[in-house]
């Protein structure tokens, strides 16, 4: 995860995720959050990431994602 601006007092915090990628048995969702600042209403980046997801089954090992 990259910080790339603080959250200030006021600021309107969004937050938007969607999956970048998929594999056979883990996924990638990036996540960014932005806000919205001040008077003018100017949209911040404030940080980003992409987290990886791994299915796992009962003994704690990979196995296929169910479809969707």
């Amino acid at each position: 995860m990259k910080f790339i601006s603080p959250i200030l007092l006021g600021d309107i915090v969004s937050i938007y995720a969607h999956e970048e990628r998929r594999g056979r048995t883990s996924t990638g969702i990036r996540i960014d959050v932005t806000a919205t600042r001040g008077r003018s209403q100017r949209r911040v980046d404030l940080t980003s990431g992409l987290f990886t997801f791994v299915a796992l089954d009962e003994h704690h090992r990979p196995r296929p994602l169910s479809a969707a």
